[in-house]
């Protein structure tokens, strides 16, 4: 049996209740969307998740353990993967080989 490639926004769903686990909120994630950002921006307009680094790679880790996922640690950069959906395209690049 082939296994199914997995979609842009069934990555964005899964890192979405990654998010809600890690910050230990009742799984709706309605507020999280693709665009929405890791990292404080400053500007008080814009939404963030308020992560920071260790937030981030526990975020990885337990997606990784969770789907069975593998990204390498080369290719996590904090400074590149500033939106959920950022992070939805890293791990499709490295699950699916896709870029």
């Amino acid at each position: 049996m082939e296994a199914v490639p997995l979609t842009y926004e069934s990555v964005v769903d899964r890192v979405r209740t990654g998010i809600l686990t890690a910050k230990g909120v009742s799984p709706t994630g309605e507020e999280i969307t693709d665009a929405t950002m890791f990292w404080p921006t400053g500007n008080p307009d814009q939404p963030t998740l308020a992560f920071d680094s260790l937030d981030f790679l526990q975020l990885i880790v337990s997606l990784e353990e969770k789907y069975g996922w593998v990204i390498p640690d080369t290719e996590i950069d904090v400074n590149d993967c500033q939106t959920v959906g950022d992070l939805a395209q890293l791990v499709l690049k490295n699950v699916n080989g896709t870029s």
